[in-house]
């Protein structure tokens, strides 16, 4: 094997040199938790988070259902773990053991769950990233016999992981959580676009609400009065004659074998688990696929619905009946009407018990159907299937976007794609030579001095203090910009400050959809030792700013920073600094205006801040 250079041999594979392989327990420690008794009320419903393994599923955990009291604490094998643990799944049968989890709040863990402490030696994220690519193999280190098996502490602390120096830690880290945080993004709106289409259905499929032009009352039949033939397939041994997924090769002669998992709605499946000979389905013409009409399941799965309009022939498995239509616009609005709950609680209303859930054909033939007029249906049904539309490109755009995060883990988790090369001389260059180096340096400064884990010190107040900070010390602010959360500096966020202090590991991001939070990351000391010509600088913030923040009444940063900009502005221009004329500076730019309709922004307000940035900077 060829070794590139820059790279060596292990265990692991081939690593960059200057990456270690160490083990979880060289680094840090790990504790499993546990569960008060059930027996005993007053250890539960008290105000201590409590997780269970069950819940390990949301992946970064933000809150929890369950909760315990202080007695249920103290009398159990439970403890109070810090916030960013690796968080592990140690038992169960199904998905559970194995999946990772890193959590951002304060809380207790039953049994099942493994959490690894977070130290000055690793990045807590970069090794959540690890463990989490890594399901697999957890799964296969776990003890026991097949899938009864668990994972205990000894095997958690023994994984080996590549550990490349801290700086790159966290340049991985946040390239991987920017990639979770889109992908949540969109699950986020696939989530709100189906909510959407649900309400809709729920209101277009009933007649409580009309698209515009249509008027008229409805009437009711059953699906057999809409229908030539309602049928299952019945009397076919199939068992000897299919076949599993063939190649695309081998499929001369063969038609996919399509059971209640392949379809619901317009989305079939035609590369199906099985396929079956044609000669041997066209000797059942009944349910063999061969035009559009709809399939809907029967047994087992019941409840599935679906619209077959491909032009592919296609044949049926037992648990499926076909309703071939009269007027097969009457089936795509037959379709969406089972898809939605009314229809899907008509269904279940009919399912009989057994060794499966069941529906007969007479069942699906006496299903109720509310009919607008064949316009009105063509209309809703256009209406909703754009929806749908909608809906699978989101979802499509979700499945390539977990593709690219794979990859990513992969190329980067292994070293083949490295990140911190890329900032080396702006990271090396020598303070007070370069503006990017010394923004990393003074907002490693601020996370700091002004981080405190019981409460959210987010990239805005960062800015308004790092925007201050320059102020005290007399030095050039343009690059601080009117924008909505301005003085906003976008070079230090995205090219320079920012940048350099995350990748070289002086802070840690946390990013949500609710923005970004800064606390202090492993390599900070390493920052802190170019502070010291600016130290006094940096103890006037706190001095003066400690209690500020940037969505209070009074003491508002939001406020000082953007009057104190307009100030500077309305100075330079030689204009009088006042009331009216900071509110025309603030109103003149378009994304400064909706400030002034903010609860804090008031005359009061600005007045007070006038005054403040007066004896601040004069």
């Amino acid at each position: 094997m060829v070794i590139p250079k820059g790279y060596r041999a292990t265990d692991l594979g081939l690593l960059p040199e200057g990456w270690d392989i160490v083990k979880i327990g060289d680094i840090t420690t790990a504790k499993a938790g546990g569960t008060p008794s059930t027996l005993i009320p007053h250890y539960w419903g008290g105000s201590i988070p409590w997780m269970s393994s069950g819940e390990l599923h949301q992946k970064r955990i933000r809150n929890v259902v369950g909760r315990i009291t202080v007695d249920g604490l103290n009398n159990s094998s439970t403890h109070m773990i810090p916030h960013k643990c690796v968080l592990v799944g140690l038992a169960g049968q199904g998905k559970t053991r194995g999946t990772a989890a890193i959590n951002y709040i304060e809380l207790c863990t039953n049994q099942s769950i493994a959490a690894i402490y977070p130290s000055d030696n690793h990045v807590s994220e970069y090794l959540y990233q690890n463990i989490d690519s890594r399901y697999s193999e957890l799964r296969e280190l776990s003890t026991g016999d097949g899938g009864r098996g668990g994972l205990n502490l000894k095997i958690i602390l023994n994984i080996p992981f590549p550990y490349p120096p801290l700086p790159e830690q966290a340049a991985i880290a946040e390239a991987l959580s920017d990639a979770d945080s889109l992908i949540a993004s969109i699950e986020k709106l696939i989530a709100k676009k189906k909510a959407i289409k649900q309400g809709a259905m729920q209101e277009l499929l009933t007649g409580k609400k009309r698209l515009p032009g249509f008027s008229g009352e409805w009437f009711e039949t059953s699906l057999g009065e809409l229908c030539y033939l309602v049928t299952k397939q019945t009397g076919f041994d199939y068992t000897a004659t299919i076949k599993p997924s063939l190649s695309i090769k081998k499929r001369q002669g063969y038609i996919p074998f399509i059971q209640n998992k392949d379809f619901q709605g317009y989305v079939i499946n035609n590369d199906t688990d099985f396929f079956i000979p044609l000669i041997v389905a066209q000797a059942f013409p009944k349910i063999l696929l061969n035009e559009p009409c709809l399939l809907i399941s029967i047994s087992g799965r019941i409840g599935n619905v679906g619209y077959y309009d491909k032009s592919e022939l296609a044949f049926i498995g037992g648990a499926v009946c076909i309703a071939r239509f009269k007027n097969m616009n009457h089936a795509k609005w037959v379709m969406i009407y089972l898809q939605s709950s009314k229809g899907q609680v008509q269904i279940f209303a009919n399912e009989k018990s057994g060794a499966q859930h069941n529906l007969t054909i007479a069942d699906i033939r006496n299903l109720i159907i509310p009919m607008p007029n064949e316009n009105e249906q063509t209309a809703i049904t256009s209406f909703l299937s754009d929806m749908d539309i909608e809906i699978e490109q989101l979802e499509k755009k979700l499945a390539k976007y977990h593709l690219i995060k794979q990859g990513m883990m992969q190329e980067l988790l292994t070293g083949r794609i490295r990140l911190i090369e890329t900032d080396k001389k702006a990271e090396s260059a020598p303070k007070g030579h370069n503006q990017h180096y010394d923004d990393a340096i003074a907002i490693s400064a601020i996370v700091n001095a002004f981080y405190d884990d019981r409460f959210i010190l987010g990239r805005v107040k960062v800015q308004k203090l790092l925007y201050l900070l320059r102020r005290k010390q007399d030095a050039d602010v343009s690059a601080f910009k009117k924008k909505a959360a301005g003085p906003y500096n976008e070079e230090a966020r995205y090219k320079g400050g920012e940048s350099i202090a995350v990748k070289s590991g002086y802070i840690a991001v946390e990013r949500s959809d609710k923005g970004s939070k800064f606390s202090k990351g492993g390599s900070i000391a390493a920052a802190l030792k170019y502070v010291d010509n600016m130290q006094s600088d940096i103890d006037w913030l706190v001095e003066k700013f400690r209690f500020y923040n940037t969505n209070k009444e009074t003491k508002n940063l939001e406020v000082l920073a953007t009057v104190d900009m307009a100030a500077c502005e309305l100075e330079k221009d030689g204009k009088a600094v006042n009331l009216d004329a900071v509110k025309d500076v603030i109103r003149s730019n378009k994304e400064w205006a909706p400030k002034l309709q903010k609860t804090y922004f008031t005359d009061p307000a600005i007045n007070q801040a006038i005054l403040e940035s007066k004896e601040l900077f004069s």
